[in-house]
């Protein structure tokens, strides 16, 4: 009997002892869990809450809202960076203000400039008929002076007036081929191939005057070669540098 009590004492032990491992581990379990959530409560409290707000304010000015402040919190790294990416929103913010200043003063610009080649246009325009219309006359009247005198008139008075009526309408190319030069918007669209010994040829008849006076002689010792341009401006080119 007393073997069998001490027995019995035993098992009651080892189960009592069994139960207060369990409980504890039980304690120390739901100590672990308590102190885990109170952790990621603090975490997020501290730290992802602040940060998730710093970055969401960062988005809204991604979007293109510059003028949003960003108002950083959290702990003091958090809220440093917040302070850096608000000094860097500053700086976008002003360098945006200043691209859009400075293109509405070249819109300005570019607007005075178009009203500015506008009335330049239209004066070439006028000037070029104001000057062409006296051009017309002289060469008009020449003519009809060498036809209405051409039984007095001798081979110099006729060379003469064929030099006025040749000056006349050379004058008048010349006019035109102003105008064109002077519209806004002229490309090489325009450009045909032009033969440089035809425009050559053309260069010293308006030079015809000079090199006899200046009792000149041209040498021409190689072709020249077709090219794509104006030909009225190849003239002028090599009138000029002859």
């Amino acid at each position: 009997t007393a073997v069998r009590l001490r027995a019995e004492q035993a098992r009651h032990n080892r189960a009592t002892a069994g139960t207060a491992v369990a409980v504890a581990a039980g304690v120390t379990a739901l100590g672990l869990v308590l102190l885990g959530y109170a952790l990621w409560r603090g975490l997020h409290r501290w730290v992802l809450a602040p940060a998730d707000r710093l970055a969401s304010q960062t988005r809204t000015v991604a979007r293109g809202e510059t003028y949003r402040q960003i108002v950083p919190d959290g702990p003091q790294e958090l809220t440093g960076l917040g302070r850096d990416v608000e000094a860097m929103r500053l700086q976008i913010a002003g360098q945006l203000v200043r691209a859009e200043q400075a293109q509405r003063e070249l819109q300005e610009r570019t607007d005075e400039l178009a009203r500015s080649n506008e009335d330049l246009q239209q004066f070439a325009y006028v000037a070029s008929h104001d000057l062409q219309e006296p051009l017309r006359k002289v060469a008009n009247f020449c003519q009809l002076l060498e036809r209405q005198y051409a039984d007095q008139l001798d081979d110099r008075a006729r060379q003469y007036i064929d030099f006025a009526v040749d000056g006349a309408k050379r004058m008048q190319v010349l006019i035109t081929d102003l105008l064109a030069l002077s519209r806004v918007g002229r490309t090489t669209e325009e450009f045909v191939p032009v033969e440089l010994d035809e425009a050559l040829d053309g260069a010293l008849r308006n030079l015809a005057d000079r090199s006899a006076e200046a009792a000149a002689h041209v040498e021409r010792l190689t072709p020249l070669p077709t090219v794509s341009g104006d030909r009225s401006l190849l003239v002028s080119l090599l009138e000029n540098l002859v």
